[in-house]
């Protein structure tokens, strides 16, 4: 497991425009959210083909857990979550960063 520091954690916008962006050609969009959550990985910006994406409870429960091939967006489904805060964990080769995400 990679050790995460504070100053990793992006929580994005406000509104649903503003994407939460860590400057490592890493976003995670829109915050707070309806249901759908787009993520990106730039291929530029990293060696890998591919990243993790792992959602978790405030708790540390697990709710996904999944590899996504990097360069193109994402976009998860959210619909059948229950409203609240996820921990959202995209973990490259190199790097691990987590967003704060508002599930409305």
């Amino acid at each position: 497991p990679s050790m995460v520091s504070a100053a990793m954690i992006a929580t994005g916008g406000t509104g649903g425009s503003d994407p939460g962006t860590t400057g490592q050609g890493l976003t995670c969009f829109p915050n707070p959210t309806t249901g759908k959550l787009t993520i990106s990985v730039l291929k530029d910006r990293t060696d890998d083909i591919t990243f993790q994406v792992v959602i978790t409870t405030l708790t540390g429960n697990i709710i996904l857990d999944e590899k996504f091939p990097a360069g193109g967006p994402m976009t998860l489904h959210l619909d059948h979550f229950p409203a609240g805060m996820y921990i959202v964990r995209v973990e490259t080769g190199t790097r691990t960063n987590l967003w704060k995400v508002i599930k409305q």
